[in-house]
C-alpha cells in the first residue's frame, strides 16, 4: 500500500450549511472560455434560458437577477465542454448549480445587499451577505 494517496479529490462542492435533502441541483450551461468558483451566484440569461453566468447587479441581460449557486468550480472551453476542476477529468455540456436550499454567506461568490434585493425567493436567515445563512428557492 502506498504512503500517499494515489487519489485525491481536491475540488470539494459547495455544501448546504443545513437540512442537504431539501436542496436541489439541476444543471446549467456556463458561458465559453471562462473559469467560475464553486459558490459563485448565478443569474440566467433572458435571450438563451437555461444558460447562466455570474450575477452583476447592473446588468440587463438577466443576469441581475440571482438565481443559482454553482455547485463546483467549472472551467468552460471555446467549444462550451464544461470541465469539473479536478474532478477525475469530468467534462459534459453543463455543470450542477443549486437552485435551492440553505447555504453560509460565507462560502458565497458575487452576493451582495442587491442580489438580496433583486430576488424575493431568496431569504437572509441570519447575519449579513458576507456572515449568514441565506435561504434560496
Amino acid at each position: 500500500m502506498p504512503a500517499t494517496p494515489t487519489n485525491t479529490f481536491t475540488n470539494a462542492p459547495l455544501a448546504p450549511f443545513y437540512a442537504p435533502e431539501e436542496a436541489y441541483q439541476y444543471h446549467v450551461k456556463l458561458p465559453v472560455s471562462t473559469t467560475t468558483v464553486k459558490g459563485t451566484v448565478l443569474g440566467e440569461l433572458t435571450a438563451t434560458p437555461g444558460s447562466f453566468k455570474a450575477y452583476t447587479s447592473g446588468a440587463v441581460d438577466g443576469s441581475q437577477t440571482p438565481r443559482a449557486l454553482l455547485t463546483y468550480d467549472v472551467s468552460v472551453d471555446a467549444s462550451g465542454v464544461h470541465t469539473i476542476a479536478n474532478d477525475q477529468g469530468w467534462t459534459g455540456l453543463s455543470a450542477p448549480a443549486y437552485f435551492s436550499g440553505m447555504f453560509r454567506t460565507a462560502e458565497l461568490t458575487g452576493l451582495d445587499a442587491t442580489a438580496m434585493t433583486n430576488s424575493s425567493a431568496w431569504k437572509l436567515l441570519n447575519g449579513s451577505v458576507t456572515d449568514g445563512v441565506l435561504r434560496i428557492g
